[in-house]
């Protein structure tokens, strides 16, 4: 039997072999057998103070209309750990009458590892990715979209329905009509500046929200990154 922890609401699993130290607000605990079946699933609330996600301490921004300038979250703590020595990116969030605009840049980009032969919905956060997951509203979510872009413009979109919480129950609708909706994605890289870049538009209307002014949203935003061909993802 294997133990497995989680510290990103179960989207990724690390070995538990030897005492770690945890700054997330949460754990995911889960046992598995030799051949990779969930034997059991836990959530742990560590109630860390310093971490900024707990309750009365959500991290925020005060979003902009689009004409009026963005407001910038920045990815640069490590999962686990905290530490502030990952490799910085930002996403500038603002948005219209009509949709969401955020703009991701990733920074510091060494090797932009992806998969040639994925195409969109294919498991691309196996490799170079950046990512949003939000949700209309104050509360934790049970349903909340999923987007997921890679340096070569490929997505990953759905919506994820979570009725406890906790992941024990998980079910997810993929998103593939990106022109119905519309979402747009607009990708390039510098690697001359080790840079790439996102700007991706998302309508309102997929959130069932037709005044974003003054209202409340829930969003996480995660990179993925490789130091080397050989690493592994960090």
């Amino acid at each position: 039997t294997k133990i497995m922890y989680s510290t990103n609401e179960g989207l990724n699993w690390m070995e538990y072999t030897e005492p770690v130290t945890v700054g997330s607000a949460n754990v995911w605990l889960q046992s598995q057998s030799g051949d990779g079946a969930l034997l059991s699933r836990v959530a742990k609330d560590t109630k860390a103070p310093d971490h900024g996600c707990i309750s009365d301490s959500l991290p925020e921004l005060s979003v902009p209309h689009c004409n009026r300038g963005v407001a910038t979250a920045t990815i640069d703590k490590r999962l686990g750990t905290l530490e502030p020595n990952f490799p910085r990116a930002t996403v500038d969030v603002c948005f219209t009458h009509e949709s969401l605009e955020l703009v991701f840049k990733a920074f510091q980009e060494k090797t932009y590892l992806i998969n040639e032969t994925f195409v969109n919905n294919d498991p691309i956060w196996k490799w170079t990715v950046m990512e949003a997951f939000i949700g209309p509203g104050d509360s934790d979510p049970t349903q909340y979209f999923e987007f997921e872009v890679a340096p070569n413009n490929v997505l990953w979109t759905g919506f994820i329905h979570n009725p406890y919480k906790d992941f024990t129950s998980k079910a997810t609708a993929l998103v593939d009509d990106h022109e119905t909706y519309p979402i747009t994605s607009f990708t390039s890289r510098d690697e001359a500046s080790q840079t790439w870049q996102s700007d991706v538009s998302l309508p309102l209307t997929m959130f069932n929200v037709d005044s974003p002014e003054g209202s409340s949203w829930r969003m996480n935003f995660f990179r993925t990154y490789y130091e080397s061909d050989t690493a592994e993802q960090e």
